[in-house]
């Protein structure tokens, strides 16, 4: 159990380093010099956890490969979003004094509102907004016009890492993307109610608006944790030899704490 999603990474980290035999990333192998980095994977649920872990990662030198998670910069929306940011006078247009409530004012401009069609896919480009919302956070600290540079040059700078498992660094991959492969060590991270297993609130929206049997949505329900606990099953099983699962009091997922 940690804190939060930060406190989470760095515990992972602290163990990371263990298994290693320390901080001093030029002598690889520890505990009898059997485990490397590519010896390790941390497996979520979904790919807006793992950003927390990519930041830390970095900050800590710890070399790390993305599997799956290529896509986010080159969706369209995000693009967009980015565009219309590039393109807006930061001086004039507004009233705020740092580049998270800028992103919003952009996005609410764009007329992005929640699950605006209705649909599951609408739904999905809310949150990879608001998840970019969220992204922006670390450049508040900056004046406004230097912080939209440095979120612009992290978008361009994510470059797509390619899709193998290497002994140079830790893998970093939803559960899904984990399917057929196996680590001596396996991290789970954000095995948190709601999270890992995932429960979407379809179900509770649907009965509530009334628009369908309920009895078929119990069992749409029912059938959906079925399968969230295969998955978090295969996650388990993904690891050869030591096995950590991990959760955090406090997380803030696609801008919300």
């Amino acid at each position: 159990n940690t804190y939060s999603e930060r406190a989470e990474a760095q515990w992972v980290i602290r163990e990371i380093e263990k298994l290693i035999g320390g901080s001093d990333y030029s002598t690889l192998g520890g505990e009898s010099g059997s485990y490397h980095f590519g010896d390790t994977a941390v497996l979520y649920r979904l790919n807006a956890v793992g950003r927390a872990l990519e930041r830390e990662f970095s900050r800590a030198a710890i070399p790390f490969r993305v599997i799956g998670g290529r896509s986010f910069f080159e969706r369209p929306e995000i693009r967009d979003v980015l565009v219309r940011l590039e393109k807006t006078n930061m001086m004039s247009t507004f009233s705020v004094d740092n580049l998270t409530d800028a992103l919003r004012l952009v996005v609410e401009e764009m007329g992005f509102l929640k699950n605006a069609d209705n649909t599951e896919k609408g739904q999905k480009r809310y949150d990879r907004v608001l998840e970019l919302v969220t992204i922006a956070e670390r450049f508040n600290a900056l004046p406004l016009a230097e912080a939209r540079a440095a979120l612009l040059e992290y978008a361009a700078l994510a470059r797509p890492e390619d899709d193998e498992v290497t002994q140079s660094a830790v893998t970093l991959m939803t559960a899904h993307a984990a399917k057929g492969l196996e680590f001596p060590v396996v991290f789970i991270v954000g095995a948190e109610e709601g999270l890992f297993p995932y429960e979407k609130t379809i179900v509770g929206h649907r009965m509530s608006e009334g628009t369908s049997d309920v009895r078929s949505d119990v069992s749409r329900g029912r059938s959906q944790s079925d399968e969230e606990r295969r998955l978090f099953y295969v996650a388990m099983t993904r690891a050869k030899e030591r096995l950590y699962i991990s959760h955090a009091a406090e997380r803030t997922l696609f801008g919300k704490t």
